[in-house]
């Protein structure tokens, strides 16, 4: 029998970033490879992310002016719909399951009601969290983390004792504009560095002098070998970290926006990342924290051998799996 389609959607713009759609992407190609077709509706989604799904759905609504609500409207005409934003609650979700449709719900908040047939949340490893907030089973913990098949079966990284390739990535947007205060910190750095920097599709360009030696990539999509060049690497608290254990880079995670808490507590608790938040610590000392991280080669070394062991890449298999058994 011939799998259904599966409708995902989700919002992708520079306000918030790519990191929902990106992770959608991931599912959807896991799916696309099983022979599964999938259409995308992406709210609010800045068209030039368009490049994104032509190899990827069998077809793609994205726009500005398409409304969430439109959206789930048109997503209700498949048997399975993967929902991924903030915006989705009891009165977006309900009607999709009174009429039949099985629901994905990827969530990272634990903050809300959530009707759905499953919900994932990677950074979240409690039950407990989700107490009277749904019924759906829940697919809870960083074995579900949906990651691109480039993490997966990584050689075993050598930890360098002193670090002299440095990697900054901020996410699609970075509209903190870190890139430019991090270069700007890693200036008072007193031995020289490579530094490669990650530019997001939405990110805006920007120049920061340094008197390191400055490489700057657009738009990247083999960010595993990035990952594995680096000796260390400083990115937002997202989904990117869950990507640098995986490839057991050590790092700093800054939170950029409050979705980041339970991932940086998580990477915090598995030991595979220093975390802090941008938004409130001085420049000084994120000064400290970079320094310190750079100087402690046994501190490193643990977080290169605890990231594979707990980020193996393959939860978005692990979640297939589960949706595809159900239908």
């Amino acid at each position: 029998m011939a799998h259904p389609r599966i409708s995902f959607v989700t919002t992708a713009n520079q306000a918030i970033g790519t990191g929902h759609l990106r992770r959608c992407l991931t599912l959807s190609d896991e799916f696309a490879r099983r022979g599964v077709e999938v259409q995308y509706w992406i709210y609010h989604g800045d068209p030039q992310l368009r490049r994104w799904l032509s190899a990827c759905a069998e077809t793609a609504t994205i726009a500005r002016e398409l409304s969430l609500e439109r959206a789930i409207e048109e997503a209700s005409g498949n048997s399975v719909a993967v929902v991924d934003t903030y915006d989705a609650g009891r009165s977006n979700l309900t009607p999709l399951l009174v009429r039949g449709v099985k629901v994905l719900v990827v969530d990272d908040l634990a903050d809300r009601p959530l009707p759905a047939t499953w919900l994932l949340n990677s950074c979240v490893r409690e039950l407990a969290r989700y107490a009277g907030l749904t019924q759906g089973s829940l697919l809870l913990g960083p074995q579900y983390a949906l990651l691109r098949p480039q993490f997966r079966s990584l050689p075993k990284r050598s930890v360098a004792e002193k670090v002299t390739k440095v990697l900054l990535t901020f996410g699609g947007s970075d509209i903190l504009n870190l890139r430019e205060r991090i270069l700007r910190l890693l200036n008072h750095y007193p031995d020289r560095l490579h530094i490669r920097v990650v530019r997001g599709a939405l990110s805006e360009i920007n120049r920061a002098e340094s008197h390191h030696e400055v490489e700057v990539f657009h738009d990247v999509e083999d960010m595993a070998d990035l990952m594995c060049w680096a000796d260390v690497a400083i990115a937002a608290a997202g989904q990117t970290g869950f990507e640098l254990a995986a490839t057991g880079c050590p790092a700093l995670c800054l939170r950029v926006a409050d979705n980041q808490q339970f991932t940086g507590d998580l990477f915090s608790v598995l030991g595979v990342a220093a975390v802090c938040d941008a938004r409130s610590i001085t420049d000084e000392g994120l000064k400290t924290v970079i320094r310190d991280l750079f100087a402690d080669y046994p501190e490193r070394k643990k977080m290169a051998e605890k990231g594979p062991l707990v980020i193996d890449g393959c939860g978005v298999e692990r979640v297939a799996d589960t949706i595809l058994a159900a239908i």
